[in-house]
């Protein structure tokens, strides 16, 4: 309990439920949220990594009213599914982590999996995808953790701030 609040973890275990992936997620940007006050960690920025494929609204309808306009009595469900799926677009880098952050400067990668802490509980791992991403930016000099809960937020933002400074990219001078 924070605060004398049970977190979204806390409600999902009183339900006798494993926590999903998005209670993690809103438990870890309270916490977050929490530790970038002014007393704590004034400089800590999060942001969520918008990754994946989406329907862009605008197109969808288009299409689905040409397939309207040309049928009687409506397109074929196989149309429509045919034209949805060419409508489909992919946001962001596959495998790159669900959050970032940055504090005092430096960057670093959070990935956000449910937690397996539980009997029988068994927790989210990382892709291949994922796990490339990370020794990436791990290479760089940017920390990637893999964080279950709200009590690891803290302990991650004291391993960015001890990692070295990002690497730059070979061939540009830093400014």
């Amino acid at each position: 309990m924070r605060g004398g609040r049970q977190t979204a973890q806390q409600k999902a275990r009183a339900a006798g439920r494993q926590p999903s992936e998005a209670e993690t997620e809103c438990d870890v940007l309270e916490e977050f949220g929490r530790l970038a006050q002014p007393s704590l960690y004034p400089s800590l920025f999060v942001w969520k990594n918008e990754v994946g494929l989406f329907l862009p609204l605008t197109e969808t309808i288009a299409a689905v009213s040409t397939l309207w306009r040309r049928g009687v009595g409506g397109p074929a469900l196989d149309d429509v599914v045919a034209m949805l799926k060419r409508s489909i677009r992919r946001l962001g880098v596959v495998g790159s982590p669900d959050l970032f952050l940055s504090v005092e400067g430096r960057l670093g990668g959070v990935e956000l999996k449910r937690p397996g802490d539980g009997p029988g509980e068994r927790a989210g791992v990382l892709s291949p995808d994922q796990e490339r991403w990370h020794r990436i930016a791990e290479s760089k000099h940017v920390p990637v953790g893999v964080i279950t809960g709200p009590e690891q937020c803290e302990p991650f933002i004291r391993r960015v701030l001890a990692a070295p400074p990002c690497a730059p990219s070979p061939g540009r001078r830093a400014p």
